[in-house]
């Protein structure tokens, strides 16, 4: 069973003008967070197989030629390149280009939401839940207004080939169509599609009048949008007015027509209760059967289970996973994105927790992950889990291109400071010991089958172990290693701690001096954790691997590891860095 590898990682902070617009409107500076970033293609950043100098790493006698595009909610526009001096090329507010309300206090913040490259057009587009529809030209960050909706925009986004850009907008009552639930309806809704010259293609009234009602609060009235990565239809995820249910609806790209709603698999076609707005909807393609994901709450209850479950293109529901939060923590799935082979789930979630105890006063209570899933023999292994503490995760974002790396963009939860992650992921085909142990990461647990003892095959095993957090990084002892005491795994966790693995008894013997204490000994189905270790810069780090091992005079047992550290902001390139562990009885 494969395990997913952290090659490469890079954080890097962007400076958000602030003092420089002034127009920006108050009603959005307190979000001033990226909510959505874009690339160009055609752009020539460091190369097709360099992890590490996308952005931010300044060239010598490269030109600034902008290669991607970051969006905040509040309409600032910034460009970076590696040949940037300060890796920002320009920066735009988008504000300045769009309609003035009548009245700036009564109207709502302008919150835009996405940016898209588009090839036909050479040039990004904007959108804004008020309405605005603005292009941006990529060179030199000069921004024109296309049009606005008078009654904004709820929801948006562009096909995979970026020729069409569906909309979900509202439109004014003709007289005499009043609706029994006016109270609640005041404008029926429209779904809409444009061509890259904002022509209209389609435009029909949704099926059962799909409006959210004013009695929800906004994150559950909120309505979601996807494409399917073939681009011939899309999903929209709304609330009913009619029984104020969240139902998931599909149209066919061509003319908008309705080809299916979200039922129960059993046959009865009931509508799939509890859906969670929060987390949207998210397409796969060929990699995971071309299914429709969302979130779902088992029960009624708020604080039962989260699973995320699955809609075939005929509407019916399939199969699900559970969330495994962690205790004493309350999680909400905030995201979900698919690898551009569906190989990979990322699933993002935001935490928080209570603090009343005296003595961990400054420990953080706000918590951000994303989780990394994957599909094997029907059973889905969480495989990597990114962890923030003390910030807000609000964007995640797979490339479109390069199928395993990852852009993840979130914010301090004391400070405005935005920080970037850009991690380059890759597959490892197995994780075996030299002895013949094959190990497989799920989440919270390490999952053995010795090929000597059983052929044991996925997702089932022969002996697991749980851990204090996730598994993000596992690696064998090789055989070059001498008088390892019994260690036989380093298992690195999400929470930034090491955990060496491996025959109990042979430590023992080993820190008891012992001449022969690593003859004999028959290697254990389940490794026992001889040792957790807390390092400072221990999540900037990864792929560790012991060196050697010796009993020093005074009884300690010093374990001696390489690990690659990260580059940042200040370090420009990755190193190999030396560790000392040491363990005493």
């Amino acid at each position: 069973m494969r395990n997913l590898v952290l090659l490469s990682e890079r954080r890097n902070a962007i400076t958000v003008p602030g003092d420089s617009f002034p127009s920006v409107p108050e009603g959005c500076d307190h979000d001033a967070s990226i909510c959505s970033m874009a690339r160009d293609p055609s752009a020539d950043d460091g190369g097709a197989d360099d992890h590490h100098h996308r952005h931010f790493h300044p060239d010598e006698g490269a030109t600034s030629t902008p290669s991607s595009f970051y969006l905040t909610r509040r309409g600032i526009l910034i460009a970076t390149s590696s040949a940037a001096p300060d890796g920002v090329c320009w920066t735009c507010n988008l504000n300045e280009v769009v309609s003035v309300p009548e009245d700036p206090a009564a109207a709502s913040p302008p919150c835009w939401f996405d940016v898209t490259y588009v090839d036909d057009l050479d040039a990004l587009v904007c959108l804004s839940r008020r309405g605005a529809i603005v292009t941006v030209e990529k060179r030199n960050g000069v921004a024109e207004l296309v049009g606005e909706f008078d009654n904004g925009i709820k929801a948006g986004c562009w096909s995979p080939d970026k020729e069409v850009l569906a909309l979900y907008t509202h439109t004014d009552s003709e007289e005499g169509q009043a609706d029994v639930q006016q109270r609640d309806i005041e404008k029926p809704p429209a779904l809409m599609t444009m061509n890259a010259q904002f022509e209209v293609l389609a435009e029909v009234v949704p099926e059962s009048n799909i409006l959210p009602s004013a009695s929800l609060v906004a994150d559950e009235a909120s309505v979601c949008m996807c494409w399917r990565p073939d681009g011939t239809a899309v999903a929209i995820s709304a609330v009913d007015v009619s029984d104020n249910t969240r139902r998931i609806r599909t149209y066919s790209r061509e003319d908008l027509s309705l080809v299916s709603i979200g039922r129960s698999e059993d046959g009865s076609g009931k509508t799939v209760p509890n859906l969670l707005a929060p987390a949207g909807i998210a397409w796969s393609g060929l990699g995971c059967s071309q299914m429709i994901t969302a979130v779902q709450r088992k029960g009624k209850r708020a604080d039962t289970p989260r699973l995320v479950v699955f809609f075939e293109p005929n509407g019916l529901r399939h199969k699900e996973f559970k969330l495994r939060p962690d205790a004493g923590w309350e999680e909400t799935v905030v995201g979900l994105c698919w690898s551009c082979q569906s190989d990979l789930l990322a699933v993002t979630l935001h935490c928080t927790k209570g603090n009343d105890d005296d003595e961990d006063k400054a420990a953080s209570t706000v918590r951000s992950k994303v989780q990394l899933w994957h599909r094997s023999n029907y059973h889905w292994y969480c495989k990597y889990e990114l962890r923030y503490d003390g910030a807000f995760v609000t964007m995640v974002n797979f490339d479109e291109e390069r199928t395993h790396d990852l852009a993840v963009a979130m914010r301090s939860e004391l400070s405005s400071e935005i920080l970037v992650g850009e991690y380059g992921f890759a597959w490892d085909t197995s994780t075996v010991s030299p002895d013949g142990t094959a190990a497989s990461i799920d989440g919270f647990l390490l999952n053995f089958t010795p090929f000597r003892q059983a052929l044991v095959p996925p997702p089932m095993y022969f002996a697991t172990i749980t851990m204090n957090a996730p598994v993000v990084g596992l690696s064998a002892v090789p055989l070059c290693a001498e008088n390892t005491g019994g260690i036989s795994w380093v298992v690195q966790l999400s929470d930034g701690s090491i955990c060496l693995l491996g025959n109990r008894r042979q430590l023992e013997d080993t820190l008891a001096g012992k001449a022969n204490a690593n003859d004999g000994a028959s290697p254990s189905a389940a490794p026992a954790v001889l040792a957790r270790i807390e390092l400072e810069k221990a999540r900037t780090m990864r792929q560790f691997l012991i060196l050697s091992a010796a009993l020093v005079d005074n009884g300690e047992f010093v374990v001696r590891c390489i690990a690659v550290e990260s580059a940042n902001s200040r370090q420009d390139t990755e190193c190999i860095v030396e560790i000392d562990v040491t363990i005493n009885g």
